[in-house]
């Protein structure tokens, strides 16, 4: 394409192809190039991280979350704000209600659910502590991860893992 001269009826095309095709290179490298090594497991703020994806329901990931040193399979929500545990899990874990937050759920209703807090969540290497966690009604069948877990991450979600960078952080190409 880069040889096709100015002077050829179909240099325009070409030109348009180039850029096209250029595109979809560095698109390709960029799929191509391995993803950051993983950090250290004491790192609370990694660079990358990822969340192995053990299922899915209804194409919803399902990933393995640990609260309090237990694990539990929670629905990965990119629509959730606030992680919701189910009332199971506050009960397993003996959470402590510290307060009642109204929050407006996917059907658009708002609900007023109680907020626990759990010592400690974490996937794969990034932890947070002390965490409010909403608690969800009781017909909730599994918990879902919301967006405050991520809070400052992008996230790729690919067919066996969703892979976590911190913004501002640039993949090597």
């Amino acid at each position: 394409l880069k040889t096709v001269p100015s002077s050829s009826r179909q240099y325009k095309t070409a030109q348009k192809k180039l850029t096209e095709y250029q595109d979809y290179l560095a698109d390709a490298k960029l799929r191509a190039a391995p993803s950051p090594q993983k950090s250290c497991s004491r790192d609370t703020n990694p660079q990358f991280f990822s969340i192995p994806i053990k299922g899915r329901a209804g194409g919803t990931p399902i990933v393995e979350v640990t609260f309090n040193d237990r694990q539990f399979d929670m629905l990965f929500d990119t629509g959730a704000s606030n992680t919701l545990v189910t009332q199971s899990i506050a009960a397993t874990l003996r959470l402590p209600v510290v307060g009642m937050a109204r929050m407006t759920i996917a059907n658009g209703s708002t609900v007023t659910l109680p907020i626990a807090l759990v010592k400690s969540q974490g996937v794969d290497g990034h932890v947070r502590v002390e965490v409010p966690v909403a608690v969800a009604p009781p017909a909730m069948p599994i918990g879902l991860l919301g967006q405050d877990f991520y809070k400052g991450y992008d996230v790729a979600i690919k067919e066996d893992a969703i892979e976590f960078r911190r913004r501002g952080s640039t993949p090597s190409v």
